[in-house]
């Protein structure tokens, strides 16, 4: 028990001190001799060993790279910098049209397509795409499982991409809409 509490403490701290390396050799500052980077990595890896070692290689890996996510952004949100607006430039008039609307209520509806709308299109399609496979249940749930997070970032891309937001939003909807119908009917 007292050896399981050690390996839990440790295997954080040593995940968070390989990200610090990492960032700083990302950032150009030199530590231990210019084996920062080096120095990072063997120490993230080293806590997700200890980690896999005290929780078990599914629970230890997923705890590290939570860790390891977790302390990468804290340390990315205590550096930042706050700086005023450069100027707007001017714009070619060509160039604007391309653009398409900037305005707040277009980036908040792109936000809500791309996001919660993308997603639940998507994870019915590929679950409705996965019942038409010929393969066992567990490979139908396998496929799912893996083609869904591809589904879902290619239709946010589509969306972000695209400057014809209403019409994207329509589309998901109904392509979720029929794969609804097929799945709960």
């Amino acid at each position: 028990m007292a050896s399981s509490l050690w390996m839990n403490a440790l295997a954080p701290l040593l995940c968070g001190a390989g990200v610090y390396l990492l960032w700083r050799s990302w950032r150009g500052r030199k530590l231990l001799g210019g084996f920062s980077a080096a120095g990072g990595w063997l120490s993230v890896l080293a806590g997700i060993f200890i980690w896999a070692s005290a929780a078990g290689g599914e629970f230890g890996t997923s705890y590290a790279l939570i860790a390891v996510s977790l302390v990468a952004w804290i340390i990315c949100a205590l550096g930042v910098e706050r700086r005023q607006a450069k100027p707007a430039r001017n714009v070619d008039v060509a160039v604007a049209d391309t653009l398409g609307d900037t305005s707040r209520w277009h980036k908040w509806g792109t936000f809500v397509t791309a996001g919660p709308i993308a997603c639940v299109a998507t994870c019915l399609v590929t679950v409705a795409l996965s019942g038409l496979l010929p393969f066992a249940s567990g490979n139908r749930m396998a496929f799912a499982a893996l083609a869904y997070p591809l589904a879902w970032g290619a239709a946010s891309v589509w969306i972000c991409a695209s400057a014809h937001l209403a019409r994207n939003a329509l589309i998901l909807l109904a392509v979720a809409a029929v794969a609804a119908v097929f799945l709960f009917m």
